[in-house]
């Protein structure tokens, strides 16, 4: 009886995960982007010259796109402070406007924390 109520909670169990997964990869895969008065860019590792992470780069290019495109007016950059003393806003503030991202279409926050 036992046997047979595990074996039952265990099959329910893998078919809820394989329904979540292929959820996930059939509406998670697709952007449903719309226009935006602002876009937020949430920090990521900077390194000590300043320089923002690949993976910060990557959401900042993001930004750069949908910003060209006309999809978003405005840029949050919303990071902490990193232990080398460099506010991640601004790192990224500075990478956006040495993309000519115009510095008054960009608000930084570097008071974040984790």
């Amino acid at each position: 009886m036992l046997k047979n109520t595990l074996c039952s909670f265990f099959t329910l169990f893998i078919t809820v995960c394989v329904i979540a997964a292929i959820f996930i990869m059939t509406y998670g895969l697709h952007d449903n982007i719309k226009p935006a008065d602002v876009g937020v860019i949430l920090g990521n590792h900077v390194h000590r010259n300043g320089t923002p992470s690949y993976r910060l780069a990557a959401r900042l290019n993001k930004g750069i796109e949908l910003y060209r495109q006309g999809l978003i007016q405005n840029i949050i950059v919303s990071g902490g402070i990193n232990r080398h003393g460099i506010g991640e806003g601004s790192a990224m503030k500075n990478y956006l406007m040495a993309h000519r991202i115009r510095a008054s279409a960009i608000f930084v926050d570097n008071r974040g924390a984790n």
